[in-house]
C-alpha cells in the first residue's frame, strides 16, 4: 500500500492489546505523519439502550463521547488506554428517566447495561 502526501492520518492502524503491532515502512512522498499506528485501544459498550436516548461520557466539565439519538440498542467508546480514568456517564432521553452513573475507565474491554425507565411525567 503506498499512502501518498497531503495531511496526517491517512492511515490509521487500530492494535489491539493482545494483537502484535507491524512493522509500517511509509515510502510514499508523504510525511511520518501519513500513517498512525494506535495500540491497546479499549472498547466501552453500552446495552439494552431504547431507540432516540442520548449517551454522553464527560471528564470533568467536558464531553468526550456524545451520541445524540441511538438507533439500535447499543453504541461504543473506543479509546487508548493512559490510566485508570474518572469519568461521569450519562443516558437518557425524552420519556426516560435520565440515568448517570461515575465510572473509571480502566484497561480492559467493558460494558455497561442501561434498560432506562420510562418517566411516568412524560406527556408525548
Amino acid at each position: 500500500m503506498n499512502v501518498t502526501g497531503g495531511g496526517t492520518n491517512k492511515l490509521v492502524i487500530n492494535v489491539s492489546a493482545t494483537g502484535s503491532t507491524p512493522t509500517v515502512n511509509n515510502t510514499g512522498t508523504g510525511g511520518a505523519g501519513d500513517i498512525s499506528v494506535v495500540v491497546g485501544q479499549k472498547t466501552l459498550a453500552f446495552t439494552d439502550l431504547p431507540n432516540g436516548v442520548e449517551v454522553r461520557i464527560r471528564q470533568g466539565s467536558y464531553s468526550i463521547f456524545y451520541v445524540p439519538n441511538t438507533t439500535d440498542g447499543t453504541e461504543e467508546y473506543v479509546y487508548t488506554y493512559t490510566v485508570d480514568t474518572p469519568v461521569t456517564v450519562t443516558v437518557g432521553g425524552s420519556g426516560y428517566i435520565r440515568e448517570t452513573i461515575n465510572y473509571t475507565l480502566k484497561n480492559a474491554d467493558a460494558s455497561l447495561s442501561f434498560p432506562l425507565k420510562p418517566d411516568p411525567s412524560y406527556i408525548a
